[in-house]
């Protein structure tokens, strides 16, 4: 639900939203509500009045049955083997789904009675077959974010059931992983896939919203039961929300300019610390840098002291699609159809046959997938996201990059992060807590880095807080780049708002603006040590995401067909010169020539 900031300066309004349900959306929700924290039984008849469908629920043609044949941990890695035998009368494919139910401390960190961890389609089984179909995922994963006490992933000591479920509600089938003691992933222990601990970086967001976030510790006196009020700025907001300048650091060098001989080309496939960047990049100016930067609508430009071409990406993310022209692509099955399917490889195919066509038309990347969360059902942009399931969305997400990238196509995962709303999104200051941003709505952006390998990403137009997400430091750089490891390229959604500046925008991270008119940095960055830095950092990221990218081929593919344009002029030429040449002979020769009419 939407409210607004009454006496801002730049509108009459400023939209904000709470996210006072935490962790608890969706299933999340359901799943939990009903639950006895001391029993950890179910009052399944108030969960019948409320939910008909659990999540994970579907039909088939056939039957079957599934249950775990094999139970491992090796390595801090949990493996379950699930036999899957078609017990009915027509083939057909099954989905296991895996779920584990933490142990949970009343007061202690919000955690919800089940959370899916893992899953699998079956082939396509005869009647009376069966297979054996393995599922892995870390103990770490299971891990929960303490954003009150040890501001990092705590896994908390206790048993912790491994469930084969039929759906988020009905079990199957169980085994018991049991944590002696607590292990707390800080800054001193990391957990296994992060670069970095992370740690706390939003207390401002967590807490500055005035929010009393639900607590499955005390449903009745959490849970919202009116619609939260609009509110008056303070003076303090207002200034955060009008904040338009950029800060330099004063120990920041110049840079150093040198012509190395080097063309853009040399870089292909290079490494992101391959020192060959630097010198590279000591050849473009700092006007060029600019120029690359602000001018990003759906392209990159030329740098003529590198011989980089021109580059063009589409717009996403069920196909191929352009959207300052008329290329309209095939268009296949929205993303919620695609996760419906539980088929990982299927979103694989997807992402390479789109990539096929998208180099068809010359563009080496595409502004997909959209990864942001079905929060609540009313959003209208909820057809391009996957699910409420952060996991299953990043899951379908990566393996859709995944094969976006076999082709050498980037992928500008979006809207990182919070854009779980349609309207009202432009601006739009969003309070959570922690603990929901990192593993409900980072945590699909995570995947699409850590397993789907994407190097590029769209950062969003709402505000985290009263920071606009693209000028947000501890998304674009602390969490995204140190903590997950990403290299590459950040680009702004459409850049048309007064709170986007460019000059801020790369300091932060955020380095190619969504602009097709331009939105280029100005002196503040070109003429000062830290702009040149900044504005060195971002070209380095997008030069690098190119690099790795069939951005090349489809360059020489349009140099072709410039030389086949070139050449069909001269044809002309060279064809009305001879017609001429032709018709003087004859004229001159005296002979007759045919009048035909039309």
């Amino acid at each position: 639900m939407v409210n607004y900031l009454t006496g801002t300066s730049q509108d009459a309004y400023q939209a904000f939203v709470n996210y006072t349900e935490g962790i608890y959306i969706g299933y999340r929700y359901y799943e939990t509500r009903w639950v006895d924290n001391q029993t950890g039984q179910i009052d399944e008849e108030a969960y019948g009045e409320a939910v008909q469908y659990p999540f994970g629920y579907g039909l088939s043609y056939t039957t079957f049955n599934q249950s775990i044949q094999g139970f491992n941990v090796d390595n801090a890695t949990i493996s379950v083997d699930v036999e899957v035998e078609n017990t009915g009368n027509v083939s057909g494919k099954d989905v296991v789904q895996i779920y584990y139910t933490p142990p949970y401390y009343s007061g202690g960190i919000e955690k919800s009675h089940v959370v899916l961890a893992g899953f699998a389609k079956t082939k396509v089984l005869a009647p009376g077959e069966s297979e054996i179909v393995n599922i892995e995922f870390s103990v770490e994963d299971m891990a929960s974010y303490d954003y009150v006490d040890n501001q990092c992933y705590v896994l908390d000591k206790g048993t912790y059931e491994i469930k084969l479920m039929e759906n988020a509600h009905v079990l199957l089938d169980s085994r018991e992983y049991i944590v002696d003691d607590t292990i707390v992933f800080d800054s001193e222990n990391k957990r296994e896939s992060d670069d970095t601990a992370a740690v706390n970086q939003f207390d401002d967001v967590t807490y500055g919203g005035d929010i009393s976030y639900v607590s499955r510790a005390d449903w009745e006196g959490t849970l919202p039961t009116e619609r939260t009020e609009d509110k008056d700025a303070s003076q303090e907001l207002i200034d955060a929300l009008n904040n338009l300048e950029v800060v330099d650091n004063p120990e920041d060098e110049d840079i150093m300019l040198k012509d190395n001989g080097l063309e853009f080309s040399d870089m292909t496939g290079a490494e992101y610390d391959d020192p060959r960047w630097e010198k590279l990049l000591e050849q473009i100016t700092p006007e060029e840098m600019a120029e690359l930067v602000g001018m990003g609508g759906y392209i990159t430009v030329e740098i003529p002291s590198i011989n980089k071409p021109r580059t063009s990406e589409s717009e996403g993310p069920a196909g191929v699609s352009g959207f300052m022209n008329d290329i309209q692509g095939v268009q296949y099955c929205s993303a919620v159809v695609v996760a419906s399917t539980w088929n990982t490889e299927l979103a694989n195919r997807m992402g390479v046959t789109i990539a096929q066509k998208e180099k068809v038309y010359g563009f080496d990347g595409a502004m997909a997938p959209a990864m942001n969360i079905h929060r609540t059902p009313f959003s209208g942009r909820n057809f391009e996201y996957y699910s409420e399931d952060p996991f299953i969305s990043g899951k379908m997400g990566a393996n859709v990059i995944q094969g976006y990238r076999s082709e050498g196509v980037n992928t500008f995962v979006k809207h990182f992060a919070l854009n779980d709303q349609e309207s009202n999104r432009c601006g739009l200051c969003v309070w959570a807590n922690e603990q929901s941003m990192r593993e409900i709505y980072f945590k699909p952006f995570e995947m699409a880095v850590k397993e789907g390998g994407t190097l590029a990403m769209m950062s969003s137009t709402n505000r985290i807080g009263s920071t606009y997400a693209g000028n947000s430091y501890a998304l674009l750089t602390t969490i995204l780049r140190d903590e997950w490891g990403f290299r590459g390229t950040v680009v702004t959604d459409m850049a048309r708002n007064y709170y986007q500046v460019p000059d801020q925008e790369i300091r932060a991270g955020n380095d190619l603006m969504l602009a097709p008119t331009g939105m280029i940095p100005d002196e503040r960055s070109t003429e000062t040590n830290t702009g040149k830095q900044a504005l060195r950092r971002a070209t380095h990221n997008i030069l690098y995401t190119l690099a790795n990218s069939c951005a090349m081929d489809m360059a020489d593919r349009q140099n072709t067909k410039t030389w086949l344009f070139v050449l069909g002029i001269a044809d002309i030429i060279i064809l009305a010169a001879a017609t001429t040449g032709l018709y003087k002979l004859t004229h001159r020769s005296g002979k007759k020539t045919l009048n035909i009419e039309k």
